[in-house]
């Protein structure tokens, strides 16, 4: 209590001192208990105090950077979590991708491996045959169980060697396959079974397709003829199968006889050849073996014009 103050405005006073401090303590206590948008709108209103509102200030102000910093560090955890399962699933994929194609590059192995292995498989096979083929015509081969006929040769053959050099890659036409028939297979007794000196009964003239299909059409699985080929020096044995007539070539050189393509066997007459495939295919890997000659139709053979000198016929040329 100060000079000149009566004694009576003294617990007025005390008593106005301790409602400004129960209402500050209650501003204080309020302001704790506020949420972060309400502190921003109580700024103003702090700013404007005594001392400790100068003192709450402070604190809001603390309480706020606090507020923020755990915010601003609350997000950053969880961008680097959003971060981590991100990277986490792409590499998941990658790895996922890596296995898959380190499979297919297996697989594709594997397939190149097999793929050598029947190529490596089928020279092999087919160099067997043509040694066995050529032991046979010395009389020494066999294939599987089953021996290889021994064919005679005619002795109205010749010496063979560089026939047919001057001839131009295909005929031009019939006289000219004709001519050449007549200079070069029939005194190679291309047409005729050794063992009979017989027009063999599978042999026929110069047919067509669709003529040779007309002969097969009704023929048992495993039926075949030989023609003389329009379109090369050679011949084309034509086969009835389960399913359809095939048509194979057959190059008539002058070391012997032998399919079109690569890595055939060669023989050293039709009949050799004939005499092979009925106990082996006449593809890799197929059951078409030569079972049924089919000989001719009509009384006058496809083949008349074809020799010089017709040979004998004999009953098996026709059907």
């Amino acid at each position: 209590m100060t000079m000149g103050e009566s004694p009576s405005a003294t617990p007025k006073l005390i008593l106005q001192n301790h409602c400004d401090d129960t209402r500050s303590t209650a501003s204080l206590s309020t302001t704790k208990s506020m949420p972060f948008a309400e502190l921003l709108r109580s700024k103003p209103a702090a700013a404007s105090g005594t001392g400790e509102g100068k003192d709450d200030m402070q604190n809001l102000e603390q309480r706020l950077s606090k507020q923020i910093y755990l915010s601003l560090k609350l997000e950053r955890d969880r961008t680097k979590e959003k971060a981590a399962e991100e990277h986490k699933t792409i590499e998941d994929a990658w790895r996922q991708q890596e296995k898959m194609s380190k499979l297919v590059e297996e697989e594709r192995r594997s397939l190149a491996k097999s793929a050598r292995e029947i190529w490596s498989n089928s020279l092999s096979r087919l160099q067997t045959q043509s040694q066995t083929v050529s032991a046979s015509g010395r009389g020494e081969g066999v294939v599987g169980s089953a021996t290889l006929p021994i064919p005679h040769r005619s002795s109205r053959g010749g010496n063979y060697k560089n026939l047919g050099k001057d001839r131009p890659e295909m005929p031009s036409n019939r006289e000219a396959i004709v001519k050449w028939f007549q200079e070069v297979e029939e005194p190679r007794s291309a047409a005729l079974d050794p063992m009979t000196g017989c027009i063999a009964s599978w042999f026929h003239g110069i047919i067509d397709r669709d003529a040779t299909e007309a002969l097969l059409q009704d023929k048992p699985s495993g039926s075949y003829l030989i023609r003389v080929s329009d379109k090369i020096w050679g011949y084309a044995i034509s086969f009835k199968s389960k399913t359809r007539c095939k048509h194979f070539l057959i190059d008539a050189g002058d070391n012997g006889y032998q399919f079109f393509g690569l890595y055939h066997v060669l023989h050293a007459s039709l009949v050799d050849l004939v005499k092979y495939h009925e106990v082996n295919p006449l593809c890799v890997n197929s059951q078409d073996f030569l079972k049924h000659p089919v000989g001719q139709l009509r009384d006058v053979p496809d083949y008349d014009g074809l020799f010089k000198a017709i040979p004998d016929l004999s009953e098996d040329s026709y059907l």
